[in-house]
């Protein structure tokens, strides 16, 4: 297999299954570290904005702002947003 067709397959299985190797893993990381909390929450990777959601710089204010958007996460990622959410603003959730 082409290494093209290999780096296909894992970003498929990261945003389908929630599954992914080490080097994809190693990649959100380094994305999430060198860009700001912004483009982290809105990047293509769910891996990446599970870093930033659990930032401590995101915010009451952002994550209200978020709330609405949790549906369209993939299933596995709802379960940190919800965590986080929860921690920060019950009211929220009630």
């Amino acid at each position: 297999m082409p290494w093209w067709e290999y780096w296909d397959r894992i970003h498929l299985e990261t945003d389908n299954f929630g599954g992914f190797d080490q080097y994809g893993f190693y990649e959100a990381f380094y994305y999430y570290q060198n860009h700001s909390i912004e483009e982290s929450l809105v990047n293509e990777s769910p891996i990446v904005r599970l870093f930033a959601i659990l930032d401590k710089r995101v915010g009451k204010r952002r994550l209200e702002k978020i709330f609405p958007e949790i549906e369209l996460q993939p299933a596995w990622l709802q379960v940190f947003y919800r965590l986080r959410i929860e921690s920060e603003v019950k009211s929220l959730m009630q």
